[in-house]
């Protein structure tokens, strides 16, 4: 792998040093080589071009790569011989012979209404797939073989190495509410259901046994700010808090309130009814501002019963 990388810069600096020299250390050169050098960085991308490209692309590849040179060889001026260099060395990164299917596709995808719902739905289900990742440690097993992997228990395993050594979702430090200071005034919000249930006076009852897994949705934005917020805590009983995927679609808030800057507003939180001990629980808001360690808490919007 390495060596193979060394060939390739040691065939681009040769070649800079070529078209250089050629162009009598005209800086402009350095414009001209750039399709070579994009063209050598492609190539090693492709270093396993033996094992996973058909006959008609490797062909295509080394077409192009021809075709670049033998375009730079015509253009010691920024002509359009050097942006068709550029396009036939594009064609090479995103694989040539895939093309015409791509744009059969994107043509079909594009008219169809349906096509940018599907979309936006693939992009909702892995912003969930992270938020459980992230919070797996207060997810049901439910939760985890639905949107990570069939093993909870290697999911748990590999979690905790990937959390230890601050890798991927866990990348960027998590919000500590206890460094944050309650603001003064209050937002806009609402909690819409646990559970599927709508959310009244009554308290709502969850049965541990049968619901493993307790979801709550609503929405809730940054009134002083006219935005969404940072982040939205669900916090039970006072003490415990628990992140919520914060920013889902929300179209109907932005239309009651006449405003489209509150259209991803929308939460959704997810863990473990076995985190809870049975009995009455309170769950509040901690809804971060937008600019500022400041958070407002909404206080007892919502009560449950787990049995």
């Amino acid at each position: 792998m390495f060596l193979g990388w060394f060939l390739i810069t040691l065939t681009a600096v040769l070649l800079l040093y070529l078209y250089w020299v050629k162009s009598h250390k005209d800086p402009k050169a350095l414009l001209i080589f750039l399709p070579a050098s994009r063209l050598l960085f492609s190539f090693r991308q492709y270093e396993s071009i033996l094992w996973g490209f058909t006959s008609v692309e490797i062909y295509l590849i080394i077409f192009t790569a021809v075709a670049t040179f033998t375009l730079l060889e015509g253009c010691p001026k920024l002509t359009r011989s050097f942006i068709l260099a550029l396009v036939v060395n594009h064609s090479v990164e995103v694989q040539i012979a895939r093309a015409p299917l791509a744009l059969f596709l994107i043509c079909l995808i594009v008219p169809y209404s349906g096509g940018w719902q599907e979309g936006a739905n693939w992009r909702s289900s892995k912003e969930m797939c992270a938020y459980v990742l992230k919070t797996y440690q207060t997810q049901s097993d439910e939760n985890i073989q639905t949107y990570l992997y069939p093993s909870a228990a290697v999911v748990r395993g590999r979690a905790e190495f990937v959390e230890q050594n601050g890798l991927n979702v866990f990348g960027e430090p998590a919000i500590v509410t206890s460094s944050l200071t309650s603001a003064s005034s209050d937002t806009y919000f609402y909690l819409d259901t646990i559970n599927g249930k709508i959310v009244s006076r009554t308290p709502v009852i969850i049965h541990s046994d049968q619901e493993r897994t307790i979801t709550i949705t609503g929405w809730a934005v940054d009134r002083e700010a006219n935005a969404p917020a940072r982040v939205v805590f669900i916090t039970i009983d006072g003490t415990l808090d628990l992140p919520a995927l914060y920013g889902v679609d929300r179209p109907d808030v932005a239309a009651a309130f006449s405003n489209p800057h509150f259209e991803y507003s929308g939460y959704i939180a997810t863990f473990s009814s076995f985190i809870l001990p049975k009995g009455r629980h309170t769950i509040s808001l901690k809804i971060v501002l937008l600019n500022g360690p400041y958070f407002y808490y909404e206080q007892n919007v919502a009560c449950s019963i787990l049995e």
